[in-house]
C-alpha cells in the first residue's frame, strides 16, 4: 500500500516524510502569476466526474498513468460502486454513450462539488454542453452526484491531495509557454467580449484531452483546456513536456472551430461526404465518425501546425505536416499553405471566419480529385 498518498495524517502524526517531500518538491520552481499567461489548476468539479464515471466502468477513466494515486482513488471509494450517482452514470455511458468530453463538459457547467449547482440554465440546453446530454438526463444524475460528494465526504479527500495537485500544477507551470496562447487565438479569431482560458487538469484522465466552452449568463466565454496527466516520472509522478503547448492549444482551438461559420460548413457537406469515403475507416479508428467532424478536425490540426510554425524552425512544421498526413489528414499541406495566406492579409481578412469560404473552397476542390491526390501523397512516402 501507497502510505497516505499526498495526505496528512488523520491520526494527528505530523506530516509523512514522503508527503514533505512532495511538498518541497511543490513550492520550487514555481513560475510567477505574472509571466504565466493562462490560469492552470486540479478542479474538484472534474476529478469528482472522472471518479464516478471511474467507478462506473468508463474506460476513459481507466488508463491513467498516476497509479499510486488510481489506488488512493479506488480506495476511499470502493464501498460507493453501487451508489446511485455510479448506477445512472452506468446507464448514462450505456444508453446514451456519456464519456469522455461530454462527463467534463458538466463538470464545467457547474459550481463546486458538494453543491454542484447549474452556473448556465440547463433548459434549453447550453450550447457547450454536450448533446448527448438533455436537461432532463443531467439534472437527475447531478441529484445523485450531490448525494455522491456528501456520502463520500469527497471535498475531504479532494483537499488531502493538495500535495499532489501543487505538485502537478507547478511543473505544468514549468513547460507551459510564456508567450500568451490567448493572444494568438485571439489574433486568428477576434476576442470576445469577456473571455477568459484556463488548464484543468484532470489526474485520473490519462492520455485524453477535451477543449470544452461555457458561456456564462452574463456574457462571458470560459475557454478549458482540460488534460490529462498523462506523462510520469520515474517516481511515478506527473511531469509535462515542452510537447504538452501543442495538446493544450489544440483544444483551445477546438473551442473556436466549434462556432465557426457553421452555415459555411453545412453547405460542405457532399464534398465532406465524399471525401470521408475514402479515408473514413482510417479516421473513424482515431474517432472522427463522420464528414463534419473530419472537417473540424482537420482545421484544428492545422491551426496548432499554424501556432507551432510562429516560434519553430520551417522543418519542424513540415515534420508536423508529414505525421498529420500520415495519420490520415492528406489534405493538411493545402491547409497549411491556406492559412499561411491568410496570416499574410490581415487587412483583407480581420478574423479567420471571412477566410472559411476559402477554406469551404479547397475541402470542395480536393474532394472532386481525391483519390489521384490521395495516391500522389502516398507516393511521395516511397510506398
Amino acid at each position: 500500500m501507497f502510505p497516505g498518498f499526498l495526505r496528512r495524517q488523520r491520526a494527528g502524526s505530523g506530516i509523512s516524510l514522503f508527503l514533505t517531500a512532495i511538498l518541497i518538491l511543490a513550492a520550487t520552481a514555481m513560475p510567477s502569476r505574472a509571466e504565466q499567461a493562462i490560469p492552470a489548476k486540479v478542479d474538484p468539479r472534474v476529478e469528482l466526474m472522472g471518479i464516478i464515471f471511474r467507478l462506473a466502468g468508463n474506460p476513459e477513466f481507466n488508463q491513467g498513468r498516476l497509479h499510486a494515486y488510481e489506488k488512493e482513488v479506488d480506495r476511499a471509494f470502493a464501498e460507493l460502486g453501487g451508489h446511485p450517482a455510479v448506477v445512472l452514470a452506468r446507464r448514462l455511458r450505456e444508453d446514451n454513450g456519456i464519456g469522455y468530453g461530454a462527463v467534463m463538459a458538466l463538470a464545467l457547467h457547474v459550481t463546486n462539488p458538494p453543491e454542484l449547482a447549474e452556473r448556465v440554465p440547463f433548459d434549453p440546453l447550453p450550447s457547450g454542453l454536450d448533446p448527448r446530454w438533455t436537461a432532463d438526463t443531467a439534472r437527475e444524475f447531478l441529484q445523485a452526484a450531490r448525494l455522491f460528494a456528501r456520502d463520500s465526504h469527497f471535498m475531504a479527500f479532494f483537499s488531502d491531495h493538495q500535495g499532489i495537485h501543487d505538485l502537478t500544477i507547478n511543473r505544468l507551470n514549468i513547460a507551459l509557454d510564456k508567450v500568451s496562447m490567448a493572444a494568438w487565438c485571439r489574433a486568428y479569431f477576434g476576442a470576445a467580449p469577456r473571455e477568459a482560458f484556463s488548464v484543468e487538469v484532470g489526474l485520473i484522465n490519462g492520455p485524453t484531452a477535451y477543449g470544452l466552452r461555457v458561456v456564462l449568463p452574463s456574457g462571458e466565454t470560459e475557454r478549458h483546456s482540460v488534460i490529462g496527466a498523462g506523462q510520469i516520472d520515474s517516481a511515478g509522478m506527473p511531469e509535462f513536456s515542452p510537447d504538452i503547448m501543442q495538446t493544450i492549444i489544440h483544444e483551445y482551438l477546438y473551442t473556436h472551430v466549434a462556432t465557426l461559420d457553421l452555415a459555411g460548413r453545412d453547405r460542405l457537406a457532399a464534398a465532406g461526404q465524399a471525401l470521408y469515403a475514402e479515408v473514413g475507416p482510417v479516421l473513424a479508428g482515431l474517432g472522427y465518425n463522420d464528414w463534419l467532424a473530419m472537417v473540424d478536425e482537420s482545421l484544428v490540426r492545422a491551426l496548432t501546425i499554424r501556432w507551432l510554425a510562429a516560434g519553430v524552425a520551417r522543418e519542424q512544421v513540415t515534420a508536423a505536416v508529414d505525421y498529420q498526413q500520415k495519420m490520415g489528414f492528406y489534405w493538411i499541406d493545402g491547409l497549411d499553405a491556406l492559412l499561411a495566406e491568410f496570416e499574410g492579409q490581415r487587412t483583407k481578412y480581420p478574423t479567420l471566419a471571412g477566410f472559411m469560404p476559402r477554406i469551404s473552397d479547397y475541402f470542395t476542390e480536393y474532394a472532386a480529385d481525391a483519390v489521384a491526390r490521395i495516391d500522389a501523397v502516398e507516393a511521395g512516402w516511397g510506398h
